[in-house]
């Protein structure tokens, strides 16, 4: 793999962590729109609803229930996966800018600051831990 091979690798576990965040506001949204739902229990019909908008609003949060799961289990596998990856390189500063970065989130510039490393310095180490990511 070259480089930008390697490095749209690296950044499948952020993509679907982004996928998760997103689909955790989606559940957030259905779970207050079930709660502001009532059923209608009157004899007389009222509104134009067809009286199963609770039925819906529950199925709803139900299949984001799922899909959440799902793609909670997709984190945990590919964070797994990379980490693995990652413990493959053998210097210890390489594989901590690497996981700091794509599997932690953080920004160059806070790794660079947690490391006390410039950021070039860690744009250097970057580079060459990827040249030595066995992909």
């Amino acid at each position: 793999m070259n480089y930008e091979e390697k490095k749209a690798w690296l950044w499948r576990y952020r993509d679907a962590q982004k996928l998760l965040e997103q689909l955790c506001c989606r559940l957030e949204e259905a779970r207050t729109a079930a709660r502001h739902t009532t059923q209608n229990f009157s004899p007389t019909p009222g509104g134009s609803g067809d009286g199963q908008s609770l039925a819906r609003a529950v199925e709803r949060t139900d299949d984001l229930e799922h899909q959440v799961s799902f793609q909670l289990a997709e984190c945990d596998a590919l964070y797994e996966e990379i980490d693995d990856a990652l413990q493959q390189l053998e210097d210890f500063w390489k594989y901590h800018i690497l996981k700091d970065y794509y599997l932690e989130g953080k920004t160059w510039e806070q790794i660079a600051h947690d490391t006390n490393y410039s950021l070039s310095m860690i744009y250097v180490l970057r580079r060459k831990a990827m040249e030595q990511l066995p992909l």
